[in-house]
């Protein structure tokens, strides 16, 4: 054979290599439907357009007082791309792109650090279908299926961390750079991996760390923002608003499956350290201690001290890099673990997976990994009678967390008005992943291409998954009803997201309050103030944004409406500078001015039937209800 040839057949992609990346395919597709501008992405939209024209939304509650924009550069990289496509244009391509390069970086990542295909498959397929939630309040994940800067810098921390291991210095610090610039917290666990890494090999990397201490304590002393937050500390008054509205950021206030969920990432790569290489255990040796050392500071810091630029850092952030890692480690143990003790890591992995698809499971899911892994740990006992009473033991507390999965799922079974979706999509992703794990194992025939195929092009048809409302919110072309309906309404008020929704992107207004305005808060005393002010007025509306999870509760738990006109009339008395509430609701014996969209939305709203329970019930809401408080002042 000649060196041509050795160079062709080492470059080549077998048949079987290519079926299975089918199937990994058709599973992004699958946990990553296009939703449209959701989550946090729409305040990343607004700040873009903000970028686009500060005069306008220089008013808003979100930009008033400042706003972390300011240390990232992605708003002012989107908005180019929102003036040349539109909005929904616009989120559709920057959707396609980061998550191309979030592929290409797990990839870039993986076959620099496994050189076995099998395992470099099952690795990328953990990443991208086992549970990649972290953090507190099930707010956050790892390759989220909308547009934040977040995408793009978790892409340029993988390239980042592969260039390491492979030397390329010089494009390590370009990406990594990169990453920084796009999104600072997202980052800076990379870098600090990629330093930990630096100091084993040349111990001179220390000069770099005192240099950049020196410039961020002089940056202190000097006020400039961000490194003299490290001096500040939060007031009573402002921790009070941060800590309630922004308790995803303090880990002391995590719940209990939060808690577990980091605990399992310290036992996953604990357990997977038994079978690794020694490369492989150097570098999970070195995310375990970043993330510890992250999670105490952010602790510390944050929760304890209430220092300012602790708080702001987020450290605990770092759980993103060490949860991927810990699915990919999952599966890694399930294939190099015999085929005697493989049972617990398959209920492990079967329990990570299916909270994609049946998200009542999250709750449970963290705590059947530790007791699967505990029963895989056990083995190791000498002592039969002690190994026989531990088995018995974690058996009962798994069956007993099954039990709660089945209650939970028949709850969500008989509230999901999409059932039907959705079983078809888990029917899918169980079918790409069994077949991905059967091609790899053995010679795929002509029925495997076809079924590799199929399940790729159902999962195509599915992903679009934006409602109605939201086309309708993001789309383009004017709307002669609803500039009419807001024709000097002033500083407005409108109910629930939804409605902030329609004043920033549809009618391209400055909102006067919303829950998600408050995210703000941990970042500027000012806004806190501000935003807590607003909404202790608000409050007694009963209105929908006192049933989001991070503004509750509201003044009555029952109503989701003002009962009286006595009630809007004391919001417009205590908030002087708001001129205009528009609500869902008509409130009764109170004149108004109403608007119809073209389409309805759906919200949660909760009911009482005689003295039974209270209950969640989905409302269609099309019409909507305007009081001006000059006429009820």
């Amino acid at each position: 054979m000649t060196i041509s040839q050795r160079s062709t057949a080492h470059h080549t992609i077998s048949p079987k290599i290519l079926i299975a990346a089918t199937f990994l395919l058709a599973l992004w597709v699958l946990t990553h439907p296009y939703l449209g501008v959701i989550h946090d992405g729409r305040l990343y939209l607004l700040q873009s357009l903000h970028a686009l024209d500060p005069s306008r939304w220089r008013d808003d509650l979100f930009f008033r007082y400042g706003s972390q924009d300011s240390f990232s550069l992605f708003s002012n990289g989107y908005k180019w791309l929102l003036a040349a496509l539109g909005i929904a244009q616009a989120n559709l391509l920057a959707t396609l792109v980061g998550d191309a390069l979030w592929l290409a970086g797990l990839g870039f990542l993986t076959c620099t650090l496994l050189k076995d295909p099998v395992e470099r498959l099952a690795a990328i397929g953990a990443a991208i279908v086992l549970s990649a939630e972290y953090g507190g309040l099930g707010i956050f994940r790892y390759a989220e299926p909308f547009i934040t800067p977040r995408l793009f810098s978790e892409a340029a921390v993988m390239g980042s961390l592969a260039l390491a291991a492979r030397r390329k210095y010089a494009m390590t610090s370009i990406t990594g750079i990169l990453a920084f610039v796009i999104h600072p917290l997202i980052a800076l666990p990379g870098i600090s991996i990629i330093a930990f890494e630096a100091l084993r090999r040349d111990r001179r990397i220390w000069i770099i760390f005192g240099a950049v201490l020196i410039i961020g304590i002089a940056g202190a002393g000097l006020g400039i923002d961000p490194f003299s937050r490290a001096t500040q500390f939060y007031t009573a008054d402002w921790f009070r608003v941060t800590s309630t509205r922004n308790n995803f950021a303090l880990i002391s206030t995590w719940g209990l499956a939060d808690q577990a969920r980091l605990a399992t990432v310290f036992i996953v790569l604990g357990t997977f350290l038994t079978v690794a290489s020694n490369q492989e255990r150097r570098y999970v040796t070195t995310i375990l201690i970043v993330t510890f050392l992250s999670c105490t500071v952010s602790f510390l810091g944050a929760d304890v001290a209430h220092n300012v630029l602790i708080m702001n850092l987020q450290l605990w952030r770092a759980l993103w890099i060490a949860h991927l890692a810990a699915n990919a480690a999952l599966l890694l143990l399930l294939l190099r673990t015999g085929k005697t003790e493989r049972v617990p890591i398959v209920i492990a992995a079967i329990f990570s997976f299916l909270p994609n698809f049946l998200s009542t499971l999250s709750t449970t899911e963290p705590f059947i990994v530790i007791l699967c892994l505990s029963w895989f740990l056990h083995k190791k006992l000498r002592h039969d009678k002690a190994r026989f009473l531990i088995t018995i033991t974690i058996l009962i507390l798994i069956a007993f967390a099954i039990a709660l999965d089945l209650y939970s799922l028949y709850v969500q079974v008989t509230l999901d008005r999409h059932l039907g979706r959705h079983l078809l999509i888990l029917t899918l992703a169980t079918a790409a992943v069994l077949g991905a794990a059967r091609c790899i194992r053995q010679r795929p025939g002509g029925w495997m291409i076809t079924s590799a195929v199929g399940v790729l092009a159902v999962s195509l048809l599915l992903i679009n998954q934006q409602t109605e409302w939201h086309r309708y919110v993001y789309g383009s072309g004017s709307d002669g009803g609803l500039t009419q309906f807001l024709d000097n309404s002033g500083d407005t008020y409108w109910e629930g997201f939804n409605g902030t929704e329609v004043l920033w992107f549809r009618a391209r207004k400055p909102s006067y309050f919303s829950c998600v305005q408050g995210t703000e808060s941990m970042f500027f005393r000012s806004t806190a103030l501000d935003w807590s002010r607003r909404k202790t007025a608000l409050q007694s509306l009963n209105t929908q944004d006192f049933s989001e999870m991070l503004c509750r509760p509201k003044a009555g738990i029952r109503a989701n409406v003002p009962k009286s006109p006595a009630q809007i009339a004391a919001a417009c008395q205590s908030l002087r500078d708001l001129d205009t509430i528009i609500l869902n609701h008509p409130v009764p014996g109170l004149p108004n001015r109403s608007w119809t969209a073209p389409t309805y939305q759906e919200i949660t709203e909760y009911e009482q039937r005689g003295n039974g329970p209270i209950q969640p019930k989905t409302v269609k809401i099309s019409t909507f209800y305007r009081y001006d408080c000059s006429a009820l002042r």
